[in-house]
């Protein structure tokens, strides 16, 4: 029988839990476990709350200011610039559509201020 790595379910719960539990200021190696954790984390957080999700807006937002923290560097600002294309795209796409979704756009443009203002 062949694994289920599903990024949806009791795994991606358990990511979200392990990123959680990593203090704010703490530095990780960022090749480390927990280091690659937290940023799958705020990946799932992050095209989330570009998608709408109003509870994983402030989720990013938090993970954001610990990823930026504690591993910073090359990994971050990597993310940062997916992010934005994501953000930019769909604030785009929301302005064109027939049907706006201001939710959805507003929640893009608050990502697109806070990756744009600097490390935190």
């Amino acid at each position: 029988m062949a694994n289920n790595f599903s990024m949806h379910g009791p795994h991606r719960r358990s990511l979200k839990q392990a990123a959680a539990q990593i203090p704010p200021t703490v530095p990780l190696d960022p090749e480390s476990r927990e280091a690659n954790e937290l940023l799958e984390a705020l990946d799932d957080a992050m095209f989330e709350a570009i998608a709408g999700d109003e509870a994983s807006l402030a989720r990013a937002h938090d993970l954001w200011q610990r990823a930026v923290a504690a591993v910073g560097g090359d990994r971050v600002e990597e993310s940062r610039e997916q992010y934005l294309r994501f953000a930019v795209e769909t604030t785009k796409q929301c302005a064109a559509g027939e049907v706006r979704e201001p939710a959805k756009m507003l929640a893009a443009v608050e990502v697109i201020a806070w990756l744009t203002r600097g490390a935190a």
